[in-house]
């Protein structure tokens, strides 16, 4: 349980969310958005490479997260392109959701 009275989102990240569509022949296509939704997030690493993203967005499962700037306007990552791969509610001790963590794997990117 965590109780955050101030949380500061220092991070600017590119969201691309989708959609799934299936055809008559029982073909499911995944069509990512063109244009970007900007969400403000915290970020944390873990031991594996993945990323940690806290925000109060709700954000897709599989989704894409690009272009990570920090508050100085530094790209995190160069060309990193993340897919979201777990979700949680961050609950704190009143029983309220306070916001969401998201774990999300590099799929690309220049080292």
């Amino acid at each position: 349980m965590l109780l955050h009275t101030v949380k500061n989102y220092q991070y600017v990240i590119d969201y691309y969310s989708y959609t799934r569509t299936t055809n008559v022949d029982n073909v499911t296509t995944i069509n990512y958005a063109i244009t970007p939704t900007a969400i403000r997030a915290g970020i944390n690493t873990t031991m594996t490479g993945d990323i940690i993203v806290l925000t109060k967005e709700k954000l897709q499962i599989e989704a894409l997260l690009k272009n990570i700037i920090d508050r100085n306007s530094n790209q995190v990552f160069q060309n990193g392109v993340w897919a979201i791969t777990q979700t949680q509610p961050l609950v704190n001790t009143f029983g309220y959701v306070e916001g969401y963590r998201y774990r999300a794997k590099l799929l690309s990117g220049n080292a």
